[in-house]
C-alpha cells in the first residue's frame, strides 16, 4: 500500500522578521510554492505537451509518447517490432554488460539515484522485505514496466522514471533520469543542494504478505484480494483486514512509484542527483 505522510510546520521566531526567523518544515503546499518559485518560464512549459520516446530494437526508429503510455505497448510504424524506453541510463547490451549509452557524443545526462526501502520495521509497523524486492525486480525487468518518480506520492507531480532497479544487502537501491519539465528540474535541483531533508517513500501494490492474527497471534498470508476484503484467522475464525494485522510483512509486491518526501515511512532512505558523462 502506498503511504500518504503529512509534514508538520514549525515556526520560530516573529512576524516582523520572517525572512529571518521563520523556519518551516515544508508541507506539501509549502514546497509546492517553493518548487513554483524556481520555474524559469511557466507559459512556455504549459504549451509543452509532456512526452517521452520510445525506440525499436530492431530498426532503430523513434516515436514520442504521451506520458503515461507504455514504450512496450507500442508498436514500430516501420517494421512493427514492440518498441522499448529510449533512456540515456543503463541498458543491457546483448552480451549482458551494463554500459551508459546516448545518441549525442560528450553529453552530460542528469540522474537520480534513491536508497528507497530497507528491510526493516517502518514507522507504520510493516517490513518490505528482500523477498519483495527480488519479486519486484524480477517483475521489472521481464515486463519493463518500471516504477515513476513523484513527489508525494501525486500522479501529477511527475518527476522521472526508473530504468534500474537493484537489492544491496537489506536495501533497494534504484535509479533512473529526470523527466526535462521545469517542475521536474527544480526538484532536481532542490536534491542537488543535499539538505539531508529529502527522503524516499515507496508506493506499491502488494501482491502477498503474511502477518500475525492481532487476537490469537497465529500467522496467516493474505493476498491482493484480502487486502480488499479482509481474511478469516485459521484458528479463532476472527475476520481481519491484513491493515490489523501485527508484523506484517511483505514477500512479494510490485512497485509503481518512488516518491521524494521529507517524512518518510522508512527513515533510513536517501535521494541524490547526479550526472554522468557518455564516452
Amino acid at each position: 500500500m502506498p503511504y500518504f505522510l503529512r509534514g508538520k510546520c514549525v515556526w520560530k521566531g516573529t512576524k516582523e522578521k520572517p525572512e529571518k526567523e521563520v523556519k518551516c518544515h515544508p508541507t506539501r503546499k509549502k514546497a509546492l510554492a517553493h518548487l513554483a518559485a524556481l520555474y524559469v518560464n511557466v507559459e512556455d512549459a504549459k504549451k509543452k505537451e509532456d512526452a517521452h520516446t520510445c525506440v525499436c530494437p530492431e530498426c532503430g526508429a523513434t516515436a514520442e509518447v504521451p506520458l503515461g503510455e507504455k514504450c512496450n505497448e507500442q508498436k514500430c510504424s516501420k517494421c512493427g517490432a514492440m518498441m522499448k524506453q529510449k533512456t540515456s541510463g543503463v541498458e543491457q547490451t546483448k552480451e549482458g554488460i551494463y554500459v551508459y549509452k546516448t545518441e549525442v557524443q560528450e553529453e552530460w545526462q542528469d540522474r537520480w539515484l534513491a536508497v528507497s526501502t530497507h528491510e526493516t520495521w517502518d514507522l507504520q509497523g510493516e517490513m518490505f522485505t528482500k523477498e519483495a524486492m527480488d519479486y519486484d525486480i524480477a517483475k521489472a525487468q521481464q515486463t519493463g514496466e518500471y516504477p515513476e518518480l513523484r513527489l508525494f506520492h501525486v500522479r501529477g507531480f511527475k518527476l522521472g522514471k526508473c530504468d534500474s532497479m537493484a537489492r544491496i544487502g537489506d536495501y533497494a537501491v534504484d535509479q533512473g533520469y529526470w523527466y526535462d519539465t521545469p517542475f521536474a528540474q527544480a526538484m532536481k535541483e532542490i536534491v542537488l543542494k543535499n539538505e539531508g531533508r529529502w527522503r524516499v517513500s515507496r508506493g506499491f501494490h502488494a501482491v502477498e504478505a503474511s502477518g500475525l492474527c492481532p487476537e490469537c497471534g497465529v500467522g496467516l498470508t493474505v493476498r491482493p484480494l484480502n487486502f480488499i476484503v479482509g481474511a478469516p484467522c485459521p484458528a479463532c475464525r476472527t475476520w481481519i483486514t491484513p491493515s490489523k494485522l501485527t508484523q506484517l510483512k511483505h514477500v512479494k509486491a510490485r512497485t509503481f512509484d518512488l516518491t521524494i518526501t521529507d517524512v518518510p515511512a522508512v527513515p533510513s532512505t536517501a535521494v541524490a542527483a547526479y550526472s554522468v558523462k557518455s564516452d
